[in-house]
C-alpha cells in the first residue's frame, strides 16, 4: 500500500526520470544517526537525531523525518547535464506542478557553503492534492558532474532558519584531492578462456602498454569513478581485461568481473536499434513501420485495445510507443527483492 508521503516523494523523481530524461545517481551511502554520508560525490548532511530515517523504495532518495511526520528532509543526486544551478528552480517548479498545485517561487538566489562551494537555494511556496499548503526549501550543489538537492519540507508557513541550517550542513570534505594514493599497475596478457576470443599481449598487435596502464591506474586510485570493467580488443584479439568493484541496482556492493552479470540499462537501446537495422538489411524485416502486432500472432489479445494496435516498430526502437512506465515502482521493486533475498 502506498504511504501518504507519496506526494513529497514525487517532488524530487520526477525531475529524474520525465523532466530531465535521464538516469538517476544512485546514492552509495550509508547513515549514523543524525548524518547521512554518501561515498560518490562524496558528502554529509547532519540533521536532528530524533528524526526518524525512513525506509523508501529507491536508491536515488534518503529521508529523514519529524515522527508527526514535518519538517522533512530528502536528499538526492542526479547528473547536473550542464545547467546552471539557477536553472534547477524551473524544474522544481515543474515537477511540483506534476503532483500539486499553486506552486510559487518565493524566494531564489546563489549562495555558498562555508568551504566556499556556489550553491543556489530555492524556496517554493504549494499546495498538495489534499489542500495541505507546503513550503519546500531547496538547496542545489554541484561536484564533479553531479548536482546534489537537500529539500527541507515544512507545514507552517516559511521554511525557518533553523531548517535551512539543515540543508546548510552538506559537507564535501576537504583534502582529497590531490593526496590519492600512488597505484601501479602491472599490465598483463588477459586470461585464455573457451568463449571464443582469442588473447594477445599489446605489443603483438602494435599497442603501447603504458597509455592503458595510466588509465587503469587512475581508475584505481579513484581519479575515474563509478568504471566497472575495461576490456581493450583489437585486430579480432582481447589485449587488456580488467574489472573493478562497484554499486548494482539489484546487488548492492559488486566485486565485478567476467562471471558477473551486470545491469545495462539504456545501454542496451542502442544494441536493440543496431540489431534491428542490421535485420533490415538482410530482408529479415520490411521496415520500421510496420506494426508491433504482426510480429507476436501467439500473442494477438494484447494488442485488442486500439491504441496497442497502431504501434510501429519505430515507437518501440525511438521510446515512444506510449506505454505506462513509472519508474519508480520498477526500481522499488528490484530493491524490495534485494532486500528481501
Amino acid at each position: 500500500m502506498r504511504r501518504t508521503k507519496t506526494l513529497l516523494l514525487s517532488l524530487f523523481l520526477p525531475l529524474v526520470f520525465s523532466v530531465l530524461c535521464t538516469e538517476a545517481i544512485a546514492l552509495t551511502r550509508y547513515s549514523l544517526p543524525g548524518k547521512f554520508v554518501n561515498v560518490f560525490p562524496a558528502f554529509s548532511v547532519t540533521y536532528p537525531k530524533e528524526w526518524n530515517r525512513t525506509t523508501l523504495p529507491s536508491p536515488f532518495v534518503f529521508e529523514a523525518a519529524k515522527p508527526e511526520g514535518f519538517p522533512l528532509m530528502r536528499i538526492f543526486s542526479l547528473p547536473d547535464m550542464g545547467m546552471a544551478l539557477n536553472d534547477f528552480s524551473k524544474i522544481y517548479v515543474s515537477a511540483i506542478s506534476e503532483f500539486g498545485k499553486e506552486a510559487k517561487i518565493i524566494s531564489d538566489k546563489g549562495a555558498k557553503l562555508k568551504d566556499g562551494s556556489l550553491i543556489q537555494e530555492t524556496e517554493i511556496e504549494w499546495v498538495d492534492h489534499s489542500g495541505t499548503r507546503i513550503n519546500t526549501f531547496f538547496l542545489t550543489a554541484r561536484k564533479e558532474g553531479i548536482a546534489i538537492t537537500v529539500g527541507i519540507s515544512d507545514n507552517k508557513g516559511k521554511v525557518s532558519k533553523a531548517l535551512k541550517s539543515i540543508a546548510y550542513s552538506l559537507d564535501f570534505p576537504s583534502g582529497q584531492e590531490g593526496k590519492k594514493a600512488p597505484v601501479t599497475y602491472q599490465y598483463k596478457v588477459p586470461v585464455q578462456t573457451n568463449d571464443g576470443w582469442p588473447t594477445a599481449h599489446m605489443a603483438e598487435v602494435n599497442m603501447d602498454e603504458k597509455k592503458p596502464s595510466r588509465l587503469i591506474e587512475k581508475i584505481l586510485d579513484g581519479t575515474y569513478k563509478d568504471v566497472h570493467s575495461v576490456l581493450i580488443f583489437k585486430n579480432g584479439k582481447l589485449v587488456l581485461e580488467e574489472y573493478f568493484p562497484g554499486f548494482d541496482i539489484e546487488k548492492g556492493s559488486v566485486d565485478y568481473g567476467r562471471e558477473k552479470m551486470h545491469v545495462m540499462m539504456s545501454v542496451t537501446k542502442s544494441f536493440g536499434s543496431t540489431l534491428m537495422g542490421i535485420a533490415i538489411d538482410k530482408g529479415l524485416v520490411k521496415e520500421v513501420d510496420e506494426y508491433l502486432s504482426s510480429f507476436f500472432p501467439n500473442y494477438a489479445r494484447y494488442f485488442n485495445d486500439i491504441n496497442k494496435k497502431k504501434i510501429k516498430l519505430r515507437h518501440v526502437l525511438s521510446m515512444s510507443a506510449g506505454f505506462d512506465w513509472v519508474d519508480l515502482e520498477f526500481y522499488g521493486a528490484v530493491i524490495e527483492h534485494r532486500d528481501r533475498t
